[in-house]
């Protein structure tokens, strides 16, 4: 817009021209609207590449301000050969040779992540693209000069609505970063509700049992330093069975704070022993299908593998089922979990206000699969049974070359 009131407006308007000359009067200005617009873009900060780049936009912004002055010192007549003018041209080279000659040019084709930060300086460079048509308006007729009405109102038009959805995308990054905030913080009490349950398992489990152990071995300390060795015998065969099965819990809790079964041999053999082992502990009957192609990322398959276990959890726990089925697939570039039970089902509202009260087992899984890219649907209805299905994009495993 600027161009076009104060440079190629003048030129369009001079009578003395032909239409060559007119479209190269046109050509120019506009060729330095678009040196400006690659300048601002590599105008960046931090990277290796700040240099290179800074030093091409400086000389992209000099180029475009010594052709502005040009441009209007030719128009009042004013223009002469050798000036200072021609020194700020000798500048623009200077610049872009030093930015090809500098390490860091390699660099400036690496992807920087873009500031979503709404700082005073934005707020101020899109106030003022708002205001630049009416300001325009004003400049002309307080200097007396034919306003481009059509010109105006089209840049007008056309800065308000980038403008607005400039604002629009920051507003929306805003309410994500808001949201992932939100998710956050639903996982880490998630995650300390976790940590208390696995804290009361210990003190109930290996804790309490490791002490009645100690008992015992001082009993039959005391048998054998009492001449009953076979007393003592007997109550040391006890013990060995009761620290068999300590062992086993501990075992159990490892596996589920993180099953080497996931990492070893991967997401399908990991849910094929999950779902053996609630078969087995809840008496309900389970079915399993899976039909992957190969591993996943191991972010994916420790989301699909907590989402498994803690609705299996919940179906022990409050459906009251005779019958789980765990389908797993991968198709059209997505992997599919569906856990489906015929309990007692539940009614939605109620659990979302469970999950005001503090209970954060389906919260949690929400948010465990959507920080991975995934999405998570649950059907359910008091008597209908329960449907869990989780859908994300397959990511297979990063392999490492040899």
């Amino acid at each position: 817009m600027l161009s076009w009131v104060f440079l190629i407006g003048p030129y369009v308007r001079l009578p003395d021209l032909s239409v060559l000359e007119r479209l190269v009067s046109i050509a120019y200005p506009l060729g330095d609207v678009l040196l400006l617009a690659v300048a601002v873009r590599l105008w960046r900060t931090g990277g290796n590449g700040a240099i290179a780049s800074r030093l091409l936009a400086f000389g992209l912004l000099a180029l475009l301000a010594v052709d502005t002055v040009y441009g209007l010192s030719v128009l009042n007549g004013a223009w002469q050969i050798g000036g200072p003018i021609d020194a700020v041209w000798m500048l623009y080279y200077v610049a872009l040779g030093l930015a090809a000659l500098h390490p860091s040019m390699v660099s400036l084709s690496e992807p920087t992540p873009p500031s979503t930060r709404l700082t005073r300086t934005r707020l101020a460079l899109l106030a003022g693209a708002s205001l630049m048509a009416p300001a325009m308006l004003v400049i002309q007729a307080v200097r007396e000069e034919p306003i481009d009405v059509g010109v105006i109102a089209g840049g007008s038009v056309v800065l308000f609505l980038l403008t607005l959805a400039r604002m629009g995308g920051l507003a929306s990054e805003v309410a994500m970063q808001t949201e992932r905030k939100r998710a956050m913080q639903t996982v880490l009490r998630a995650t300390e509700q976790e940590r208390v349950r696995l804290a009361a398992d210990l003190h109930d489990g290996p804790v309490q049992e490791l002490t009645a152990l100690r008992y015992g071995l001082t009993r039959a300390r005391n048998r054998i330093q009492r001449g009953q060795p076979e007393q003592a015998e007997g109550m040391l065969a006890e013990l060995e069975d009761e620290l068999a099965a300590c062992i086993t819990g501990l075992r159990r809790l490892m596996a589920e704070l993180r099953p080497a079964v996931l990492d070893e041999q991967g997401l399908e053999v990991a849910l094929h022993n999950q779902v053996r082992a609630f078969e087995a502990t809840s008496g309900v009957a389970c079915a399993i299908s899976t039909g992957l192609q190969g591993r996943l990322a191991s972010d994916l398959e420790t989301v699909l593998y907590r989402v498994t276990q803690e609705t299996l959890n919940n179906v022990g726990k409050h459906a009251g089922a005779s019958r789980v089925t765990v389908s797993l697939a991968a198709e059209n570039g997505s992997v599919r979990l569906r856990i489906n039970d015929d309990g007692v089902g539940f009614d939605p509202i109620t659990a979302s206000r469970l999950l005001g009260e503090g209970h954060f087992g389906l919260a949690g899984m929400r948010e465990r699969v959507e920080m991975v890219g995934g999405h998570l649907s649950i059907d359910s209805a008091p008597g209908h049974g329960t449907t869990v299905d989780v859908e994300m994009a397959n990511r297979p495993v990063e392999q490492v070359g040899g």
